[in-house]
C-alpha cells in the first residue's frame, strides 16, 4: 500500500512535492529519467524545478529527461498541450514532448525507450489525481485500464474525446511513483480507507503498488 502524506498549509505542500522531484535531480545517478504528468495542479512545482534548473551547471544536468505520461490530441502549440506546459516550465532542453500531430504514440514509446538505455524504467512517475478517480489518461470504462503490456497509447474516453497514456505497466515499473492532490474534495475521497481498500477506481491500481506517495493538500 502507498504511503500518503497528509499536508495542512499549501506552502508546506508545494514544497513536499517539489523534493520528491528535486531528490531524483540531485541524486549521484548519472542518468535522471522522470516521467511527469499535465494539469494545472502542478505547474507551481514543475516552475520551481525549472529554475532548479537553470540554476546548475551544465554537468549536473545533462543527464536529465522529462518525459509525457500522458497527452492530450492535440498539437504542441495548443493551450491545451501537456507537451507545451512542461516545455514552458521545465525548459525545453530537458523536455522530449510528444505531439500526437505529428507522431504516433507507438514512436513516442520507442523514443522513451531509446532515451533510456532501451530499458524504458524511470526513476520517477510524477502522477495527479481526477475528480472521477482516473491518473494520467487512465479513465474509468476505458480499454487501456485493462492493457497489460508496458506501452504509451491511446485511449478513446466515453465521452468521444481521444488521450494518450503511459499504461500501468509502464507506470508501476518505475522504481518510484508520486500523487500529487491539491485541496479538492472530490479527489480526496478516493483516498479514505473504504474506497481504498476497495480498489474501484484506475488511481487505486497505483496505489495499492510499493514504493508510490501520495502528497494531499488537505486544509484543517
Amino acid at each position: 500500500m502507498s504511503k500518503i502524506n497528509r499536508v495542512h498549509s499549501y506552502p508546506e505542500w508545494e514544497q513536499a512535492c517539489y523534493i520528491e522531484i528535486t531528490r531524483v535531480i540531485l541524486s549521484s545517478s548519472e542518468k535522471k529519467n522522470i516521467a511527469l504528468s499535465g494539469g494545472s495542479t502542478p505547474i507551481p512545482v514543475y516552475k520551481r524545478i525549472g529554475e532548479l534548473l537553470n540554476s546548475l551547471p551544465e554537468s549536473k544536468t545533462k543527464g536529465i529527461r522529462f518525459f509525457l505520461v500522458d497527452e492530450r490530441d492535440v498539437s504542441i502549440e495548443s493551450m491545451r498541450s501537456n507537451s507545451a506546459m512542461i516545455i514552458n516550465t521545465i525548459g525545453q532542453n530537458f523536455v522530449v514532448p510528444f505531439d500526437p500531430t505529428k507522431q504516433s504514440p507507438e514512436s513516442y514509446y520507442r523514443k522513451m525507450c531509446q532515451e533510456t538505455n532501451a530499458t524504458c524504467t524511470f526513476d520517477l512517475v510524477v502522477l495527479g489525481c481526477g475528480a472521477d478517480g482516473h491518473t494520467a489518461s487512465l479513465f474509468p470504462n476505458t480499454l487501456l485500464l485493462n492493457e497489460k503490456s508496458s506501452s504509451f497509447m491511446r485511449n478513446e474516453l466515453p465521452s468521444g474525446e481521444r488521450r494518450y497514456s503511459m499504461t500501468f505497466s509502464l507506470i508501476n515499473s518505475a522504481k518510484k511513483r508520486v500523487v500529487f492532490v491539491n485541496d479538492n474534495a472530490e479527489k480526496k475521497k478516493f483516498f479514505n480507507i473504504a474506497l481504498l481498500k476497495a480498489r474501484s477506481y484506475p488511481i487505486h491500481h497505483v496505489l495499492s503498488f510499493p514504493n508510490t506517495k501520495v502528497i494531499i493538500h488537505e486544509k484543517l
